[in-house]
């Protein structure tokens, strides 16, 4: 789930429902912590941050050595499509009602549920995902992909951008 809000309010519901969710963190930094009562603190953030690489060193240690077991994709990508249409909410709303009624025409792409905000759709010929979502703020579209094939984005990219480019309330 991306949308600092989004995800913040996630990991709140988890924790009604008895499902530990200490951390809500969305891919532009936005993190919030259960312990900080879920605020959107930077400052708060980077004092965790500074801690854990004071104790890192004092290890011999570097923040290399937690990410190292972590997998990387081979290629990924972000890009934004503005809505130049005044009601973009709607607008918005009604082109990603529209891409994912489209994802089954689309060899080797499949929606992907549950899904929690905008479409997502796994792209298997590309071995990657899709992921297009509504800004919560502003009049764009995000979209964000990422592959382990050299080259799978741009496929992936190349697609979107021919779904989209009927829509002449879009501007890349």
């Amino acid at each position: 789930m991306r949308g600092y809000k989004n995800v913040i309010n996630e990991s709140i519901r988890l924790n009604k429902e008895g499902v530990d969710s200490q951390l809500a963190m969305e891919t532009s930094g936005h993190c919030a912590f259960k312990e900080n009562y879920f605020l959107d603190d930077g400052a708060y953030l980077i004092t965790k941050a500074l801690i854990k690489f004071a104790k890192l060193q004092k290890e011999g240690k570097i923040l290399g050595d937690l990410l190292k077991d972590l997998k990387e994709p081979l290629d990924e990508l972000e890009f934004r499509v503005k809505i130049t249409e005044a009601d973009f909410k709607t607008y918005g709303t009604g082109v990603l009602e529209d891409f994912a009624r489209h994802v089954p025409t689309v060899e080797g792409w499949s929606l992907v549920t549950p899904n929690y905000e905008g479409v997502r759709v796994d792209c298997t010929p590309q071995e990657g995902w899709v992921l297009i979502r509504m800004s919560l703020h502003d009049p764009v579209m995000a979209i964000n992909a990422e592959s382990d094939l050299d080259g799978g984005c741009s496929a992936i990219e190349e697609k979107m951008k021919a779904f989209l480019s009927k829509y002449e309330g879009l501007t890349f």
